[in-house]
């Protein structure tokens, strides 16, 4: 599929991964360029306070390409805790509902906006990032026949083709035509066997 360049065509999704390629330091200081100037309070990344009805607000930026992980939780806690902060704004894509239950035995109010909702805020103030200008787009090259074989007869996935022909052999006692759907797997391990003893 073609990729469409501009910020006009910029989905949610798209802007996050912009904004992981970016990297910490520079999405915070985009972050703290769209605060008013009378709201900014201080900026080191990848956090920046500003003032929000009175009251001081951390925003932690963590847009990369893993999950949002327990130790940003707790950098975000360390640092609103050093400056008396009671509000942690946590921008990031990917986060696991085990990660976010740290917040609980936290002092700290955390918020945690979609990506959707970070895209439309820096949309709204004309400040999403731009798409990388692409001379050439680089290709996939194709897997050669070796490669192929190698992932496919892999020894590790043994077992599996060895698990899915045995569950459908067995549902062969149901249908018949189990039977036949159970060739394919069972063949894939005998070659995967005899692959694993050859290279043995």
């Amino acid at each position: 599929m073609k990729v469409r360049e501009g910020k006009e065509h910029l989905s949610p999704e798209r802007t996050a991964t912009l904004l992981a390629l970016m990297g910490t330091e520079k999405v915070t200081k985009l972050f703290y360029s769209t605060v008013p100037e009378g709201m900014k309070v201080q900026i080191k990344a990848p956090s920046f306070v500003f003032e929000r009805r009175g009251r001081r607000v951390l925003v932690y930026v963590a847009y990369k390409f893993t999950e949002l992980s327990r130790e940003d939780i707790a950098a975000a806690h360390r640092f609103a805790e050093k400056e008396g902060i009671n509000e942690i704004i946590v921008l990031s894509s990917r986060r696991k509902r085990s990660v976010l239950q740290l917040t609980a035995i936290l002092p700290e109010r955390f918020e945690f906006p979609s990506i959707t909702k970070a895209h439309n805020y820096l949309k709204s103030r004309n400040a999403l990032p731009e798409m990388p200008h692409i001379e050439k787009r680089n290709k996939l090259k194709a897997w050669s026949m070796e490669e192929l074989v190698s992932v496919i007869f892999a020894p590790e996935k043994l077992k599996y083709y060895l698990f899915t022909a045995i569950i459908l052999m067995l549902s062969a006692f149901l249908f018949d035509f189990y039977l036949y759907m159970a060739i394919l797997p069972l063949t894939f391990a005998v070659a995967t066997a005899l692959r694993r003893a050859k290279q043995s």
